[in-house]
C-alpha cells in the first residue's frame, strides 16, 4: 500500500489562521471601520499567535480600540479554540 507525503507550507498554515479570525474582525468594526490585519509580522510564538492589527479609526477613542480587540481575542478562543493576542500596529 502505497502512502502519500503531503507537505504543508507554513504561508498555507497563516492564510487559513487569517481566514478563520478576520471574520471576527469584521464583525466587530469601530466606527464602520475594520481593522486590518498585517501578514508579514504576524507570528506564532508557542501556541499563541500574535496578530499585529492596523487599527481603522484613529479618531476612535484609545479605550473603545482595545475594549474591541480584547472581546475579538476573547471570542475567538471560545469559537475556534485559538489563544491569539490582536496587538495594535502603525
Amino acid at each position: 500500500m502505497a502512502t502519500m507525503t503531503v507537505r504543508i507550507e507554513p504561508e498555507s498554515i497563516v492564510q487559513d489562521f487569517i481566514a478563520r479570525i478576520r471574520p471576527y474582525l469584521e464583525r466587530n468594526p469601530i466606527d464602520g471601520a475594520v481593522a486590518e490585519i498585517i501578514e508579514a509580522t504576524l507570528h506564532l510564538e508557542g501556541e499563541q499567535w500574535h496578530v499585529p492589527v492596523r487599527l481603522p479609526s484613529p479618531e476612535a477613542r484609545t479605550y473603545d480600540h482595545y475594549a474591541m480587540l480584547v472581546d475579538t481575542e476573547d471570542e475567538i478562543e471560545e469559537q475556534e479554540g485559538l489563544d491569539v493576542s490582536l496587538m495594535p500596529a502603525g
